[in-house]
């Protein structure tokens, strides 16, 4: 390219004229075709000169660069709200020359946001986006920094179980009164397979049988993930809230359940659940012999293998007996029945229905 279209782009620039309209007046007035990479390549050329800005706009652009370690960012900033039309080397060369140094050195310690963009935060914040939301939409990694940000406007935190709250889908579901079949079998599934969290007020419940989480997800309303481990994929449902914390601890799950574990208390209405909740402890601690001829329960709880024991003889299962096995821990306790009258009451009571975990339900069948 000719000096002469050279010396047009230069006078141009330097008069503030954007790099759009360059081109257009280029093509307009001098009757000269010239593409956009051409003239950003001259543009990104042109040194920064005293006559370009006023003396309020130089200590401006100075003062910026030596508050803010983030020069990639300020560049952005600057020529968005000022269409300066600076780079990195322009700046850089700029500060040199006026023996401007940068106060900051660790990138991590600031970045630049303005006010105005912390004021967007912060209302987006409070009609109800998380802090990882608003991270992603700002292009943060984290959400540290827009936490920090609320912190500086004094915006008060939401608490997890309040963010909880607002995103559950199961707010209808209630554990007060065992109503249910499905209820029941739930219940069973907690007290062999589940955990509470009570600083973080929540019940959980892990299993590997695809099939039984999506009918819970489905009965429950409530989302869940996967999870891969040494070559096996696990299913977790997770629900939110102090009040549901409350009402599963009454039928008897507890935090650190495993040698403490204690069956449910049933009123007179509850108990004709019962078998439903004998099938869910036997889908998440049992197991069923492949040709359905017999079946167990463990656990290594003393006091709940003794409740499972009692709950089979109400339900008319004959001659259970527990029995003690040593392990690597600290050994399980064992009801294991071959029995034809039991198997029979366990098909007729307890998997009397398709639902649930299929794979157990079909040895019976």
């Amino acid at each position: 390219m000719d000096r002469y279209i050279y010396k047009l782009i230069y006078k141009m620039r330097i008069s503030k004229v954007k790099e759009r309209d360059i081109k257009v007046n280029l093509k307009k007035i001098y009757k000269i075709e010239c593409t956009m990479p051409e003239i950003k390549r001259i543009i990104d050329n042109i040194p920064i000169t005293y006559e370009k800005y006023t003396e309020i706009e130089k200590r401006k652009i100075l003062y910026l660069y030596s508050e803010f370690v983030n020069t990639e960012k300020l560049i952005l900033y600057l020529n968005a709200k000022y269409d300066y039309g600076l780079t990195v080397n322009k700046l850089k060369d700029f500060a040199h020359r006026n023996n401007v140094k940068k106060k900051v050195q660790n990138m991590y310690k600031q970045s630049f946001v303005d006010r105005n963009t912390e004021y967007k935060m912060a209302r987006m914040y409070k009609q109800g986006l998380t802090a990882n939301e608003i991270a992603k939409r700002f292009g943060y990694k984290t959400r540290n920094s827009v936490l920090k940000k609320l912190d500086k406007l004094n915006i008060k935190r939401r608490d997890w179980n309040e963010v909880q709250k607002n995103n559950k889908t199961y707010i209808n579901f209630s554990m007060e009164r065992l109503d249910s079949e499905y209820k029941a079998y739930f219940l069973g599934l907690l007290l062999t397979d589940g955990y509470i969290d009570k600083k973080r007020g929540f019940i959980g419940l892990e299993l590997t049988d695809k099939d039984a989480i999506i009918f819970l997800s489905k009965y429950l309303n409530a989302k869940f993930i996967s999870i891969k481990s040494n070559h096996k994929t696990k299913y977790r449902i997770i629900l939110y809230g102090n009040n549901l914390l409350s009402q599963v601890e009454r039928l008897g799950v507890i935090e650190n359940k495993t040698f403490d574990l204690r069956g449910p208390n049933l009123n007179e209405e509850e108990v004709k659940y019962l078998p439903y909740i004998i099938r869910g402890i036997i889908d998440g601690d049992g197991w069923i012999r492949k040709d359905g001829n017999e079946f167990f329960i463990s656990s290594a709880s003393r006091e709940f293998i003794n409740w499972c024991k009692n709950s089979l003889e109400e339900l008319g299962f004959e001659n259970i007996k527990i029995r003690f096995v040593e392990n690597e821990y600290n050994g399980i306790y064992l009801i294991r029945s071959a029995r034809r009258v039991n198997i029979e009451l366990l098909k007729s009571k307890v998997y009397n229905k398709s639902f649930g975990m299929e794979r157990k339900y079909k040895l019976l069948l």
